[in-house]
């Protein structure tokens, strides 16, 4: 090769690499918070006559905490939880269109790039696209065929023993579309799927030829784990995790807690906002853990002091504004990549400790309040609607693919939210202005800082929701059926 030819490669390649560059920089930027304040003690003063009462009563928290623990552990036939025969068997349809086989298989088509258009191709982290080897190993890895016959057999009932990512399909490498187009790339990781806590229970429905991954059933979810990351639980562990979670339950109210063995011997775990457990006393709570067989063995671990609290939380401004304030600015991460939260999770991480279940994804999230229609409104009566209704804490605001909490109005009087959230776009959504946080954030017609940027309450759907006048009260007293429908995908706001 000539000296020539080699300098027109390389002017070839070192173009095409700025090319790259500068399409990523047309199609994201930073959003500046420089206005927004987000300082809590600003938006909630603590002098303020209203900060220390209750925003709903006393005996909707603990109804909505029956309905949370329901969720979570059973108890009763009816109840939807993966602990449950008549939950999870519903999930068991040995063919057709409800089949986990057939489920599983279009997953799987999902990342065939032989039959994607070329807008959704999968990528890999080297950006380069996924092969058909990459996922006929992962194919072969599944065996398909364990999911013909499933019938409900309790020992597969099981429970987490550590947080962990639930995937798509049984592998952590990521798939991604192009970069190059708005709202893709990373860190939507199309695999990615949620985000779960210690000590979540689960179903253990199928396993991978090489026995690292499981296919469980979780509240709301299906999907892939790490086999490690849980453990299998028996009747007496049952018996006895339910009997410690309806004498008393506390949740985590702080991020990067330790659960240590009672003499700070060894450090068990780590749980945030979000991780549930029963409740021994101030500072200490059961965890579990797994033994030899990959049984599931109650253990006690021990938790810093004032980082636990009972459940329910009483709902007020003081508590909720606790909890935000050590959740703002963190990062937005899709589908509780690294451990981080999307809007959904945000919201139901910070719910749990109140005593209030929501689902997994946003789309489901408003199901369990009232839900009020407010698509057909024009984006300013939407505004003023939920300035003049809305209820604060108690008001989930659902547009397409994103949701968000109303937590009170700005001095001006525009609707303030809190809300994880990767950022805004214009109207035609050709790139984003990256907010990649958590935050305390108005909702306005426009924003000065670019009045291009599409209003987030200028979308084809919009609607609230009143946590505090649960859909689940009637479910509670006639327990005709407790299931909830599974998550059907992520949102990338």
């Amino acid at each position: 090769m000539t000296h020539y030819h080699c300098q027109s490669i390389l002017l070839l390649l070192m173009t095409s690499c700025i090319t790259n560059v500068a399409v990523a920089a047309e199609l994201r930027s930073l959003f500046p918070l420089q206005a927004y304040t987000q300082n809590v003690t600003y938006w909630f003063p603590e002098n303020s006559p209203s900060y220390n009462q209750p925003l709903v009563s006393a005996e909707l928290q603990q109804r909505a905490l029956a309905n949370l623990l329901a969720q979570y552990f059973g108890g009763m036939p009816t109840d939807a939880s993966p602990w449950e025969e008549r939950y999870v068997q519903t999930h068991l349809q040995p063919s057709g269109a409800g089949s986990i086989a057939l489920y599983i298989k279009r997953k799987l088509d999902d990342f065939d790039n032989a039959y994607r258009q070329k807008d959704i191709i999968n990528y890999g982290s080297n950006y380069r696209p996924h092969g058909i080897q990459w996922l006929d190993t992962i194919r072969n890895n599944i065996q398909l065929v364990q999911f013909n016959k499933l019938h409900f057999q309790p020992e597969q009932r099981g429970i987490t023993i550590t947080d962990t990512s639930v995937r798509v399909l049984p592998t952590f490498d990521p798939s991604f579309y192009s970069d190059t187009i708005a709202g893709e790339g990373y860190p939507f990781d199309n695999l990615q799927e949620t985000h779960l806590h210690l000590a979540t229970p689960i179903y253990s429905l199928g396993y991978t030829l090489d026995g690292l991954w499981t296919f469980i059933l979780t509240p709301d979810v299906l999907g892939w784990v790490p086999s490690n990351s849980i453990a299998y639980t028996d009747k007496a562990f049952i018996h006895k995790w339910r009997q410690a979670a309806h004498h008393k339950m506390a949740a985590i109210i702080d991020d990067n807690v330790s659960l240590a063995g009672s003499k700070l011997s060894r450090i068990y775990k780590q749980g945030s906002i979000g991780s549930l457990f029963p409740q021994l006393d101030d500072q200490h709570v059961l965890i579990p853990v797994v033994n030899d067989q990959q049984q599931a063995v109650v253990a006690v671990a021990k938790v810093h002091p004032g980082k636990i609290h009972s459940l329910p939380f009483t709902a007020t401004y003081r508590n909720f504004s606790s909890l935000i304030k050590r959740r703002l600015g963190k990062p937005y991460g899709w589908g509780g990549l690294y451990g981080h939260n999307d809007c959904s999770s945000e919201l139901k991480n910070l719910m749990l400790p109140f005593g209030f279940w929501l689902p997994t994804h946003s789309s489901q999230q408003p199901s369990q309040g009232k839900i009020i229609e407010l698509s057909d409104q024009k984006p300013e009566d939407r505004l003023k609607f939920l300035a003049s209704r809305g209820r604060p804490f108690m008001t989930l605001i659902h547009i397409k693919g994103h949701i968000m909490l109303y937590v009170g109005n700005t001095a001006e009087g525009h609707p303030l939210t809190f809300q994880n959230i990767w950022g805004l776009s214009p109207a035609d959504r050709s790139r984003r202005a990256i907010i990649g946080e958590a935050v305390l954030f108005p909702l306005l017609l426009s924003y000065p800082e670019d009045k291009s940027l599409a209003s987030l309450a200028a979308g084809a759907q919009f609607q609230i929701s009143y946590l505090d006048q649960p859909t689940y009260l009637d479910e509670l007293s006639t327990k005709e059926n407790g299931i909830h429908p599974m998550r059907v995908g992520n949102s990338k706001l």
